[in-house]
């Protein structure tokens, strides 16, 4: 018969080290914890430092049940790694949740036949690779970036197998395996070669897809799985196809289990609640085994409660015989001076007491050990306990719960949160191209812009031979259909059009001058523009700013309270704010980031290196509801230390106003936090020396009027998720200094956004957020039926507390509503966009944007930064009620927030902003002629180009023109998608040095086999023309004997001096045709190598000369 005890008074890490104590040895132990990813994370850890045995971990999805919704694929792959891993370990540690116990999986024999097996010199015909792949749930891609996807080539397959880190690349000869290997899947370089792989699934449903539109039942589904396969979502349809499935607990044989939490039961009925309110029907319900029957299976096992629980339990959670026992572990806070903890380790020490510190960050590991130097001791790191052979202090470089003190082991666990009062989590940092806008991207019927000829349509590539030799290039359209042919080597003359809203522009002519001849006023109105930023880049300059020298005492103590790692892009613009702020050139930088990022935590470092000089300090928001969100997060970051700071909006009383800007003036207010009331004129502050902007772009013209002449005299620091193109063209300029945060928060999961119609589908995702026990945000923008859409929701949801706010409530209900909301006191909030800016609450990971159609692309993303905070999935749903009535700009503004769901995708969102509205006024009324007609980006260029010129730093970068009779180009036979040729022609283009020229040859053959002659001869050519551009040159004539001809633009400035010798080192014949014409002759078995040696030679030289 199973026994059921009860351990209580567990700290921290105490739980996992008495469950790692009782473990039996031979039998399987598996712990279940609540549904929570950090606990699970923290847990894990913890296991790994006391147990020498594999700790397994069984992840739950992160979607709600039957959402249509592909779970995220790295989740899957740890699923059916951890199967594969219970089924072949004999002894083992597993974690488990109520959800991802719940979920039914294929039985275990079947799960185990449904592996593919491959090895090196067998035989494997890709075709029934492909067939096997597809039933396992894998996805054919382009390119495999994560775990479950796969893809062809001739006669590579690449594939990134569950489990593994990196992918593996298959070659092979007719249908046998030559090699495998796994690759680095951004560089495409080997990493190492492997005999063999077992290929796991990444799907709970074993079904090819073929066999799945065959055996769905369902009307409508089936006819959806007719147009899109196996569509997102088709995990959950197990009962639909009448498909037998089983549970965990058959791949488990004898176990304990051990239950960190005082009410097992209760936890694994809820979570079924859940499940039970989230399907449509009562066969949904087959794809989880019941409660019920969950509980009955753990009951066949030991089980042992531990938790924190220091009081006797009345109710037992399981009906067993039960025995309960108090810890004798005990719980020391350090933190409260260093010197206390000094004496606590030292009097453990004395007592010849083993003592691991836990703490993850590179930073708070070197201030430990700094702090231990004092006392003659050096730590060791380690990653088990065992490894630990006497009394003395190691280090353990990952994140645990909470420390404990055991004497009847002899172990002390101290933490990073015992010693410094917080825990400090280490960022995984996933670097991307926050501006990223490719040329790649287009679409047939796109309008262009070709420097040359103007704006055409983009008809796609096409492949076609010319003067003897063929190649790719890009199909243009001109007035009467004139079809112009660009070489993809010549890729950079060409812009994705960008005009105004709603105005087609003209196609330009290939038979007339006009495009030059506009082309030459636009240069001209693009100088005045340049002229009008020199003036104000030249008088910031000129102006004398103060530089903030301090001490660093009180910057020190401020970031070591700093609760978490900074990210490495945050810790960049901190230290550009730094060097900023001690120039005495006046600071005006950007950090742009998206929403949740750590922007603020840079403006509050700035704050406080202000503080630190003893000057004060305005914060401008543009909303009553952002204000107060900062005061309470600037209150508690500053805590403890001697800062002044208060807020003023419309929640203060006028008289409450009035003392503030007394205290101001006085000197007696550090930080002031407000909106506009902040541009007050009866307002005077003492000693200002930063101005601290958030959202600039939010504030009306008069109100930008008055920061205009604010920022003349004082540092200026402006935050943006979403900057508008101006704002972000000027810093891109040069004109302004900008940082960029692209490093999401750990454990961010992206926003799943959705487009709905009808209230029902309003109500079912309000249902589906309170059930898992979270908040909503539900955006309706009419404040005069504002009343009614929350009298509506509490009629369909009559249990749920419903409230309101908008901007034209007097402050004292808005703050009492909002106060309510903060506390978790309201359930569904129906507001305005109040919302928009400033609202934190971790619980709120649900918001319905009514009408979502009305609202601008940078709105839309900004609003849907409002949820998914927290390490909690959150939802956006944009609710519309008619998607197919809306004009194509609605359409495809709703198309695009539902694409760019990645953390950090701020930049693309305000570009695609900036094509949806069009270019407007941007550049001001008098530009926008030009802007029309010869596109956004072209005069954007000219400006910058401009400005170079005036500034002394402009380069001249020929586009030199090739004549060649050697083929070059990339084979479609060989890179079969046209876009990512595309992109690889875009990247030859930039390359200006032999070895990335290398790498990026490397990174082809790595990825599609051996390099043709063809794409050899593209890579020199390439060279060859982007250093002769830069040396000036027009014209570029390469033919197969070796023999070329290069003619330089009348103003180039060359020393002949330099040819002579780099002709003479590389054995090249050469001869001065003219002033301008130089022919070369390699003669050699590799002329275009030897030619791209000596161009990138005479470049190096000239630039030296």
């Amino acid at each position: 018969m199973s026994n059921y005890f009860e351990y209580h008074n567990a700290w921290g890490a105490s739980a996992s080290f008495y469950a790692c104590c009782k473990k039996k040895k031979g039998v399987p132990l598996v712990i279940f914890l609540p549904e929570n990813k950090s606990v699970m994370e923290s847990v894990k850890n913890e296991l790994e430092l006391f147990s020498d045995l594999k700790i397994l971990d069984y992840p739950s999805y992160t979607q709600n049940p039957f959402e249509e919704a592909r779970p995220l694929t790295s989740i899957m792959a740890a699923r059916s790694r951890t199967l594969y891993n219970i089924i072949n370990e004999k002894d083992y540690i597993l974690l488990l949740s109520p959800y991802s116990m719940l979920k039914k999986i294929p039985f275990k024999n079947e799960f185990l036949e449904s592996i593919i097996t491959l090895e090196k010199n067998k035989e494997y015909p890709m075709q029934k690779l492909e067939r096997e792949l597809d039933k396992l749930g894998y996805i054919h891609v382009e390119f495999v970036t994560d775990a479950g996807e796969y893809t062809f080539r001739g006669g590579i397959a690449d594939i990134f197998a569950a489990g593994y880190i990196d992918p593996v690349r298959i070659e092979y000869f007719d249908d046998e395996i030559e090699s495998i290997f796994i690759y680095n899947k951004d560089s495409q370089t080997r990493k190492k070669e492997i005999t063999g792989i077992k290929i796991l699934p990444v799907s709970d449903l074993l079904i090819t897809t073929e066999e799945f539109k065959a055996q769905l039942k369902d009307g409508e589904l089936k006819e959806k799985a007719e147009s899109f396969g196996k569509f997102a979502g088709f995990h959950w349809l197990v009962p639909y196809i009448n498909k037998e499935q089983s549970d965990i607990f058959e791949y488990l044989d004898k176990y304990d289990t051990v239950c960190f939490m005082s009410n097992i039961q209760n936890s694994i009925y809820g979570y079924y609640d859940i499940i039970e309110s989230s399907v449509q029907n009562a066969i949904q319900k087959e794809s989880f085994i019941t409660a019920k029957e969950a509980v009955e299976k753990l009951r066949r096992n030991d089980i042992y409660i531990i938790s924190e629980i220091t009081d006797s339990v009345e109710s037992v959670p399981l009906t067993f015989a039960s025995s309960k026992t108090r810890f004798s572990f005990e719980k020391k806070n350090l933190y409260q001076s260093m010197t206390n903890a000094a004496e606590t380790l030292l009097a453990l020490l004395k007592e010849n007491m083993k003592i691991v510190f836990s703490v993850e960050s590179e930073k708070f590991a070197g201030i430990f050990k700094d702090f231990l130097r004092d006392y003659d001791i050096f730590p060791k790191e380690i990653k088990k306990l065992s490894e630990i052979e006497k009394a003395s202090i190691s280090l353990y470089r990952k994140h645990i719960s909470g420390g404990f003190i055991d004497k009847d082991s002899g172990y002390a666990v101290i933490s990073d949160m015992d010693i410094f009062g917080f825990t400090k989590r280490k960022p995984k940092p996933k670097k991307k191209d926050a501006f990223n806008t490719k040329l790649s991207d287009l679409e047939e019927g796109d309008y262009v812009v070709h420097v040359n000829h103007g704006i055409g349509i983009y008809q796609g590539i096409k492949h076609i031979a010319i003067a003897g030799s063929e190649g790719d290039f890009l199909s243009i359209m001109y007035e009467g259909d004139d079809l112009l042919y660009v070489p993809l080597h010549s890729i950079g003359q060409l812009q994705k059009y960008i005009g105004m809203q709603n105005q087609q522009p003209k196609l330009n002519s290939l038979k007339s001058s006009a495009w030059q001849k506009l082309k030459k006023h636009a240069k001209e109105s693009a100088k005045h523009i340049a002229e009008d930023l020199l003036r104000l880049y030249a008088e910031r300059k000129a102006r004398k700013g103060y530089a903030f020298i301090d001490d660093g005492s009180l910057i020190e103590i401020f970031e070591r309270n700093f609760e978490y790692t900074e990210t490495e892009d945050q810790l960049s613009a901190i230290y550009d704010v730094y060097n900023d702020m001690e120039s005495e050139t006046p600071m005006e930088r950007l950090v742009c980031g998206d929403v949740g990022f750590g922007k603020t935590e840079v403006a509050m470092r700035a704050a406080c290196k202000a503080i630190a000089c003893s000057k004060q300090v305005a914060v401008l928001v543009p909303t009553t509801i952002l204000a107060r969100q900062h005061y309470e997060t600037f209150i508690e970051r500053f805590k403890g230390l001697p800062v002044n700071i208060e807020f003023v909006s419309r929640f203060r009383t006028d008289r409450h106003t009035k003392e503030i800007f007394n205290k101001i003036s006085d000197g007696a207010v550090d930080i002031l936090i407000g909106t506009h009331k902040i541009l007050s004129k009866d307002l005077s502050f003492k000693d200002l020396g930063l101005l601290i902007i958030d959202e600039e772009q939010r504030f009306g013209v008069s109100h930008k009027e008055k920061i205009a002449s604010i920022k003349r005299n004082v540092d200026t620091l402006t935050l943006s998720a979403t900057p508008i193109p101006r704002t972000l063209q000027l810093s891109l300029s040069g004109i302004r200094d900008m940082s960029i945060i692209e490093t999401p928060p750990e454990n961010r999961l992206p926003v799943v956004v959705k487009v709905i119609k009808g209230l029902s589908e309003r109500i079912k995702a309000i249902k589906t957020e309170l059930e898992r026990g979270g908040q909503v945000f539900f955006l309706h923008n009419r404040v005069q039926d504002i009343e009614e859409a929350a009298i509506e929701i509490k009629r369909e949801l009559p249990l749920a507390r419903v409230d309101y706010a908008h901007g034209q409530m007097d402050a004292k209900t808005m703050e009492k509503i909002l106060s309510s909301f903060y506390s978790g006191e309201i359930d569904v909030l129906v507001a305005t966009t109040i919302i928009e800016n400033g609202i934190n609450i971790p619980n709120v990971n649900t918001i319905i944007i009514n009408n979502a159609a009305r609202f601008g692309l940078s709105q839309l993303y900004q609003l849907k930064g409002r949820v998914g905070r927290s390490s909690r999935r959150g939802y956006c749903y944009l609710a519309v009620d008619d998607f197919a009535r809306l004009n194509s700009i609605a359409q495809k503004r709703l198309s695009i927030i539902q694409q760019l769901s990645d953390l950090g995708s701020g930049f693309k969102i305000a570009m695609y902003d900036l094509q949806l509205r069009g270019a407007g006024n941007i550049l001001g009324a008098e530009q926008s002629g030009f802007v029309v007609r010869v596109g956004y980006e072209l005069y954007v260029a000219m400006i910058e180009e401009a400005v170079q010129e005036m500034k002394g730093e402009y380069t001249n970068i020929a586009d030199t023109e090739i004549n060649s009779n050697i083929a070059y180009f990339i084979p479609a036979d060989y890179i079969e998608n046209p876009r990512i040729r595309f992109d690889f022609y875009r990247r030859f283009a930039d390359i200006y040095d032999i070895n990335s020229m290398g790498e990026l040859l490397k990174e082809i053959e790595a990825g599609y086999g051996e390099l043709p002659e063809e794409v050899l001869n593209l890579s020199l050519i390439m060279l060859i023309k982007n250093f002769a551009s830069m040396l000036g040159a027009e014209k570029l004539m390469l033919s197969k004997s070796g023999a070329s001809k290069v003619t330089f633009a009348k103003e180039t400035k060359l020393n002949p001096a330099l040819i002579v010798k780099c002709s003479q080192d590389r054995k090249i014949l050469y001869r001065f045709i003219s002033e301008y014409e130089l022919s070369l002759v390699a003669d050699t078995q590799e002329p275009l190598k030897l030619t791209a040696d000596f161009f990138q030679d005479l470049y190096t030289l000239s630039r030296a000369d």
